[in-house]
């Protein structure tokens, strides 16, 4: 089990290099300065119409159905392992994700300010108040990022592609004033880490089904032979 992680990760070692820098940054944050400090630095920058524009629909890239299941479908068409994939990495974050958010019962900011000033939106986004730790978005998107890097681990330009997109997700969901920093920073390695299993497992098993049907084929052979 350690050796295969071991050569999935040098074999992906470029997303997991990318990963490992945007953990480290966000974590540093995150621990170095109080979530309201971090989260008001993001949410009160850089708005205009423009650019709430595009992190509204950055955004679906990481909804926990609509956009996830789309890509699985378009990708169901050229590979099927990947879809089986997704689906898999999909369910099994959400799950972790849905788990610790009932869990913990973190307010999100709208809840936690008592000043509204404080969160800065949209006026077409809806403000959700409990469940924010961690971002469901986040894991999906880190999670569907991690499967595809890892499936088309020789496309480096879609790895980057997958990881940029993956980012903008998780500074979308502190820009629209859902989530804090903490929730993304630790939602994206709960994707990532669910993303990396899911592969593991699933290679396993194709591996299993494989060999069990060289050993239907071999077996009535050799019977053949001695006959």
């Amino acid at each position: 089990m350690k050796a295969a992680v071991k050569t999935l990760i040098k074999k992906n070692s470029l997303f997991y290099i990318l990963f490992l820098i945007w953990f480290l940054i966000t974590g540093i944050v995150s621990l170095s300065f109080p979530k309201s400090v971090s989260f008001y630095w993001i949410n009160h920058h850089l708005h205009s119409t423009k650019v709430d524009l595009f992190f509204t629909f950055i955004t679906f890239f990481g909804s926990e159905f609509l956009v996830p299941m789309l890509i699985s479908i378009f990708f169901f068409l050229r590979n099927k392992k990947l879809f089986i994939g997704l689906i898999q990495g999909l369910i099994v974050s959400g799950l972790v994700a849905q788990i610790l958010k009932h869990l913990f019962r973190y307010p999100r900011p709208a809840l936690y300010f008592h000043n509204a000033a404080m969160v800065k939106a949209p006026s077409w986004i809806t403000l959700y108040y409990h469940y924010s730790f961690p971002s469901g978005h986040t894991t999906a998107i880190f999670a569907v990022a991690t499967l595809v890097s890892l499936f088309f681990s020789d496309k480096r330009s879609l790895t980057v592609f997958c990881f940029i997109i993956a980012c903008l997700v998780a500074y979308s969901r502190i820009y629209l004033g859902e989530h804090f920093l903490e929730d993304v920073w630790l939602g994206s390695a709960i994707g990532t880490f669910c993303g990396t299993v899911c592969f593991i497992v699933q290679q396993r098993i194709t591996k299993q089904i494989l060999y069990r049907k060289k050993e239907r084929i071999l077996v009535p052979s050799s019977e053949n032979q001695s006959l």
